[in-house]
């Protein structure tokens, strides 16, 4: 097999080092042997994945329980809760190794590689029929002429994240306003935990990646250190008075806990 020349720029250049020169005339005149033709570019991405169906870890691969009428979240997305059913079906999907085909990995692949795009076609379909059957049936019939299952997973996340500032807004009120009451302190603590989870995946924290600590990532790193802080004082505040006693005892250590070792 003929090797493929180095290229300069756009220019191929023989690899004998041979010059071609121009003639007189303008043609260019061949001093060298008559050049093979140029090696045709592979028509997959390097960074697509493989395709293998027969293998239970690739993605093309469907299991015989794998079925469109299963569901994968067990509670549907009405909207207001899209940020926790993102994440509890990108963990289900995970489960499944299907996650490529809603983030992009995997492409729609020509439709003249029939066993390819056959395969395709069929795991594509069933991710969108488990995406749609999670979903509110009114959301669920907005997306439902959505071809590939990447194109109702980036619908949903245009259409239903840009809530994100309301709902942070909401969260803080939220997370100021919860007191223990008759509850339990387990169930106390759960709920403030998953508001502040919520609030770190909707404004994540700032982290310096600087190998060598500069000063604005100290700062950054007390900002963060603050913020535990806060979770901390706002969860021992909310307290139920005949914890007064202990919370008294966790102020008075230095240095402070994290909050779930006061908990």
């Amino acid at each position: 097999m003929a090797t493929a020349w180095p290229t300069i720029g756009n220019h191929p250049v023989p690899a004998n080092n041979t010059t071609s020169l121009p003639a007189p005339g303008g043609n260019p005149m061949n001093t060298g042997a008559a050049q093979p033709p140029a090696r045709a570019a592979t028509s997959l991405n390097s960074t697509e994945v493989s395709f293998n169906p027969q293998n239970q870890s690739n993605p093309y691969y469907l299991h015989i329980n794998e079925n469109p009428a299963l569901e994968l979240v067990p509670f549907p997305m009405d909207g207001s809760n899209y940020h926790t059913w993102a994440r509890a079906m990108t963990m289900a999907l995970s489960c499944k190794n299907k996650t490529a085909f809603i983030n992009g990995a995997i492409r729609k692949p020509p439709e003249d590689d029939l066993e390819r795009y056959m395969a395709w076609e069929r795991c594509n379909n069933i991710v969108a029929s488990w995406i749609i059957r999670s979903l509110s049936p009114t959301i669920g019939r907005s997306v439902l002429w959505i071809d590939t299952a990447h194109g109702i997973w980036n619908d949903l996340k245009r259409r239903f994240s840009k809530q994100d500032l309301f709902r942070i807004a909401e969260i803080k009120c939220e997370i100021y306003q919860i007191k223990q009451g008759d509850n339990s302190l387990n169930e106390y603590f759960t709920k403030q935990k998953l508001m502040w989870d919520e609030l770190s995946i909707l404004r994540p924290m700032v982290y310096c990646d600087c190998a060598v600590k500069c000063n604005c990532g100290k700062k950054i790193d007390d900002l963060n250190e603050q913020l535990e802080m806060d979770k901390l004082s706002i969860f021992l505040i909310g307290l139920h008075e005949r914890y007064t006693w202990a919370r008294n005892q966790i102020m008075l250590l230095r240095p402070l806990p994290e909050v779930n070792e006061a908990y």
